[in-house]
């Protein structure tokens, strides 16, 4: 933080809050998490897995603050297992689901996550979501193309952009920000890979 300040420029970061200091612009991960939650309770899941990405990044501890806060309204327990965002180990959530048989929903803090788990669901012979329902967060190209087709958290990623500018023009031009660290919400996107 001391290097990005100590160059005298304007600054905003995106995705993460790195110092009270510095403006910022992200997506509301902890709704993400929260309406991950919700579809999954909603649609009857009971023995839930989450698979997250790696524990120190900010913004899986915000998807998984708002899925936890949900899980504990709830009263279910969920079983964690951390991942690599990009290529995650097969052989890890094999294990982690071999583990857990009795699975019934899964929440994954990536869509790449959510398609390597889905691939082997079907491997090990589940249904998806007639077994398993998964969710995944991102809402990629790619999410949209996979069968089942999933269902996301979908961020704002334009609007983060153009927020992001508008907040840097702002910066340049010596003009006070309206808001210090810019939170925009997200939204869920139903496809296939959940229960109608």
């Amino acid at each position: 933080v001391k290097a990005y300040l100590n160059l005298k420029m304007p600054i905003i970061t995106i995705d993460h809050i790195i110092d009270k200091s510095i403006p910022s612009v992200t997506s509301d991960n902890v709704m993400g998490g929260e309406l991950a939650g919700r579809k999954l309770i909603e649609k009857g899941a009971k023995n839930i897995i989450h698979f997250r990405g790696p524990s120190m990044l900010i913004t899986v501890v915000d998807r998984a603050r708002g899925f936890y806060q949900v899980m504990d309204e709830h009263n279910v327990d969920v079983h964690s297992f951390d991942l690599a965002f990009k290529g995650p180990d097969l052989n890890d959530i094999e294990m982690f689901i071999k583990k857990h048989p009795d699975v019934d929903g899964i929440f994954c803090s990536s869509d790449i996550i959510a398609m390597y788990v889905i691939s082997v669901l079907k491997r090990l012979g589940y249904k998806v979501p007639g077994d398993v329902q998964v969710i995944g967060f991102d809402n990629i190209e790619l999410s949209e193309i996979i069968l089942p087709r999933l269902t996301t958290i979908a961020q704002p990623i334009i609007e983060i952009g153009e927020v992001a500018i508008d907040s840097l023009i702002k910066l340049i031009n010596k003009k006070e920000l309206d808001e210090m660290h810019k939170i925009i919400p997200v939204t869920l996107v139903e496809r296939d890979s959940t229960k109608k």
